[in-house]
């Protein structure tokens, strides 16, 4: 009798052994329930097992796909030259301005802020990412100043001339968009794509280590110069928090700056105003994001050529949380060539800052095609507000808080487990959620869909909601400029201000979802703070999220009733 290969459970194992003695003559008298042999049979089936189960997960861990350990999966994605995102610091930017009272009288005197000049709240640093002036001629003030959160950090060493030197700073922390390697003096740059290097480039490049440790390589004469013996390897850094200082808005200098003069300029010196809040913080790479991103990244080759390249190296940037690229020439209304549209969600908002938005332009600028021209824009989220009852089974009602959980837990998970773009809300599907808990009799459910808008001034609106629209179902509440009291939709593609006199201000594609306010229309008095609301149906209830349009759930509002 052959010993079976297939089972790896312990009792299965045990049972397989206890088998493969008695079909042995030798043991056909052996009582193997005996608490001797008994014990023998199971140490071998523990042992069995354990062995099956280590070689097992050798092998899962020597693959992406499989690997469970952090660490193996950072050293799985270097396979494919892919560097995980570590934690990165985040960044505000503050206007900076001297006290009216400690203004120089001296025109000529300019107060010099150094780059990595500290500030700090609620106990965190963070510093400037470059030096500003403050001179008579900005009236001794700075509007944009950016400030990253970190401390700084540098390390010395002495090359030995050898090829492929390697340097490791021994903190898990450190943010990798701040580094800076000097080799006598001279920046030299983080390049991890050798096709453009030959022996007198000036790089080096980045490993993570098996501890996390940022690894620093020099080239070997061939793919990048090597540090000349003697040489002063001089690497700054900084040490961060990650997204921990996402959201602080109250700065203080910690530093004492100083003009041509001498004289000193400290914290009570300063009007210091937070114009953007710190943001764009994030903590390391997870391991189902690395296994991800890690292959897209190797079939993209660091190019920008087709829109899953463009995905794929914006996936990996902090301020990244959900992104859409879509060509210019898909335009229906304004069509575009040459031009690539991508929308995307951060980590902490809803939209993107202007500044981060010049931000990921710079990250990808190195990259682009010469004559595709990529344009961030803002990304369209259709509300869609849930109301209706639902009706629970009798033997229930004693736990009604329960199920009022139970089903908001489930319409918040279904729209969470949603792709952010390219995505559709089947209403169907999300009915058969909430019907298929146990606690449920039945329900009786509407969709009602809207978007924002904040435009203000003249000029034409276009609203693409890329969706079949019903006719009679659009309606849009303004109380400010010349829409004043709104419009809606008269049912044979003509929008209508509500004002007296219906005029035709508009028309609506109802195939396309598609609606137009015709020039000289404006909305000139502040709008509410998300916006104005335009309100609309879709045919069928289900609702398709393309181009920069994206999901997000509105407000529940059921009534909970007992199933008779």
């Amino acid at each position: 009798m052959s010993f079976p290969l297939q089972n790896i459970e312990f009792t299965q194992l045990k049972a397989d052994l206890i088998a493969y003695f008695r079909a042995d003559p030798e043991f056909k008298d052996y009582n193997f329930e005996g608490s001797g042999l008994n014990m023998l049979i199971s140490i071998l089936a523990y042992v069995c097992h354990y062995n099956t189960y280590y070689l097992s997960m050798s092998v899962n861990e020597s693959f992406l796909a499989s690997a469970q350990i952090f660490k193996n999966v950072v050293l799985r994605a270097r396979d494919l030259n892919y560097i995980p995102r570590r934690k990165t610091g985040a960044e505000a930017i503050i206007s900076l301005s001297v006290n009216d009272d400690y203004i120089p009288i001296n025109p000529s005197t300019v107060i010099t802020i150094p780059k990595y000049t500290n500030f700090i709240v609620g106990g965190y640093n963070f510093f400037t990412t470059q030096e500003y002036l403050l001179n008579f001629a900005n009236d001794y003030s700075f509007d944009n100043v950016i400030i990253r959160q970190g401390s700084y950090q540098t390390i010395n060493y002495t090359s030995d001339g050898s090829i492929n030197q390697s340097y490791d700073i021994e903190n898990v922390a450190v943010d990798n968009d701040t580094l800076e390697v000097y080799v006598d003096g001279v920046l030299w740059t983080n390049q991890n794509n050798i096709s453009s290097l030959d022996s007198t480039s000036e790089v080096y490049q980045i490993e993570l280590t098996e501890d996390l440790y940022v690894k620093i390589l020099f080239g070997d004469n061939i793919l990048g110069k090597a540090p000349e013996n003697g040489s002063t390897i001089n690497i700054i850094y900084t040490i961060t928090n990650g997204d921990e200082c996402n959201g602080f808005d109250e700065f203080s200098l910690n530093d004492i700056v100083m003009d041509q003069f001498l004289n000193t300029y400290d914290n009570s010196k300063f009007d210091i105003v937070t114009i953007e809040v710190a943001s764009g913080g994030s903590d390391y790479e997870t391991t189902e994001s690395i296994k991800s991103n890690a292959p897209k990244f190797y079939e993209s080759q660091g190019r920008l050529v087709t829109k899953n390249d463009y995905i794929s190296l914006l996936s990996q940037h902090q301020l990244v949380n959900a992104v859409n690229v879509y060509g210019g020439s898909d335009d229906p209304i304004n069509p575009f060539y040459g031009k690539v549209y991508i929308a995307v969600i951060p980590p902490e908002d809803l939209n993107l800052t202007e500044y981060q938005k010049s931000v990921l332009l710079a990250y990808l600028d190195n990259r682009n095609i010469l004559t595709i021209h990529p344009e961030f824009v803002d990304v369209r989220y259709i509300y869609t507000d849930i109301i209706g009852t639902i009706y629970y089974k009798q033997q229930y009602e004693s736990q009604l808080s329960t199920v009022r959980n139970e089903v908001e837990n489930t319409i918040t998970n279904f729209y969470e487990s949603m792709t952010k773009f390219d995505s559709v809300f089947k209403t169907a599907k999300l009915i058969t959620a909430v019907n298929n808990l146990d606690y449920i009799g039945n329900t009786n459910l509407s969709f009602s869909n809207f978007i924002y808008f904040s435009k203000t001034g003249t000029g034409t609106y276009v609203f693409q909601l890329l969706n079949e629209i019903v006719a009679n179902s659009i309606d849009c509440d303004i109380i400010s400029g010349s829409l004043n009291e709104g419009f809606y939709d008269n049912g044979n593609g003509k929008i209508l201000t509500k004002k007296s006199g219906n005029d035709i201000i508009g028309e609506v594609d109802y195939d396309n979802g598609v609606i137009e306010i015709y020039p000289g229309y404006d909305i000139t008095i502040t709008e509410p703070i998300n916006g104005f609301k335009i309100s609309f149906n879709t045919n069928y209830d289900d609702v398709h999220y393309q181009k920069n349009n994206s999901v997000i759930l509105g407000n529940i509002n059921l009534i909970y009733t007992r199933y008779i």
